[in-house]
C-alpha cells in the first residue's frame, strides 16, 4: 500500500550510539510507501555527540530536519516541537532507542487511510519492572478517569493523520500530551486502531520515562486536564 507522504518523528536525548542507524533505516522504510517523506528529529538538549552526528548526517541527507532544545525539556515539549513542524499527510512517531524498529511501520500503514490514530501495542514489553509498573498504574488511572477505551499502550509508537495536529489544540508539556491527543481525538469522533508490535530491550543508555521528575509532570498535567472536565 502506498501513501501520499509521511513525516517520521524521532524525539531524542543522548542516543549517540543508535541515532545514525535509526535515521538511515527510517529512510529505507519511508521509501517503501512514498517518495515524499521527511525525518523530523528533535534533539532535546543532548549532552553527548548526538547533535554532532545529526548535523553530519544532515549535510548528506536533505530529508533530515533537526530542531534542538538548548536544555533538556522532556518528552512532552519535544513532541510539541515536532508536531509544530510536521508537513506531511501522515506522521509516524517512534523513538531512537531501537526498542521498536522502524520496520514496524508496515503494521500501521494498512490502517492509515481509515483511522485518524493508530497505536502500537508493545507485545511482551522488554522494559524493567519499575517502568512497566509505572506504565500500568498510569493506564489504570486513565481508564478509571476516562473509561476503558483509553486503556491502550498510550506512550507507544503511533501513526497519525495530519488533521490531528491541525484540528486539536494541545496544552500539555509533559508526556501526558500523548494521552491528551487520544482523549481529544475521541471527543472529536476520531477512529482509533491498535496494532501489535515487537518490542526489544534497550542496547544502550537508560530510558527517562520512569524518573520521578517526568512522572510528576505527567501526573500534574493529568490532574489539570481532569479538573477541566469536571
Amino acid at each position: 500500500m502506498k501513501i501520499t507522504s509521511i513525516s517520521i518523528v524521532v524525539p531524542i536525548y543522548n542516543e549517540e550510539n543508535t541515532i545514525a542507524r535509526v535515521i538511515l533505516l527510517a529512510e529505507v522504510v519511508a521509501k517503501k510507501y512514498t517518495r515524499d517523506y521527511e525525518i523530523i528529529v528533535v534533539n532535546d538538549g543532548s549532552t553527548d555527540r548526538t547533535l554532532e552526528i545529526l548535523e553530519t548526517l544532515q549535510k548528506e541527507y536533505s530529508f533530515i530536519k533537526i530542531y534542538s532544545h538548548a536544555k533538556n525539556r522532556g518528552i512532552g515539549e519535544a513532541l510539541r516541537t515536532a508536531y509544530t513542524y510536521v508537513t506531511k499527510d501522515f506522521i509516524f512517531l517512534n523513538s531512537a532507542d531501537e526498542q521498536v524498529l522502524m520496520t514496524e511501520l508496515e503494521k500501521f500503514i494498512p490502517y492509515a487511510l481509515d483511522y485518524q490514530i493508530v497505536i502500537g501495542n508493545r507485545k511482551n514489553r522488554k522494559d524493567g519492572v519499575i517502568r512497566i509498573g509505572v506504565a500500568w498504574i498510569y493506564r489504570y488511572l486513565l481508564s478509571l478517569l476516562f473509561g476503558t477505551d483509553i486503556a491502550w499502550d498510550i506512550n507507544s509508537m503511533k501513526l497519525y493523520q495530519k488533521k490531528v495536529f491541525s484540528e486539536l489544540v494541545l496544552e500539555s508539556k509533559s508526556a501526558f500530551i500523548e494521552a491528551e491527543i487520544i482523549l481529544k481525538g475521541m471527543e472529536k469522533g476520531y477512529r482509533i486502531k491498535t496494532v501489535d508490535i515487537e518490542h526489544a530491550s534497550r542496547s544502550f543508555g537508560n530510558g527517562s520515562g520512569n524518573k520521578w521528575r517526568a512522572v510528576s509532570r505527567q501526573l500534574k498535567d493529568l490532574f489539570l486536564y481532569t479538573l477541566k472536565k469536571i
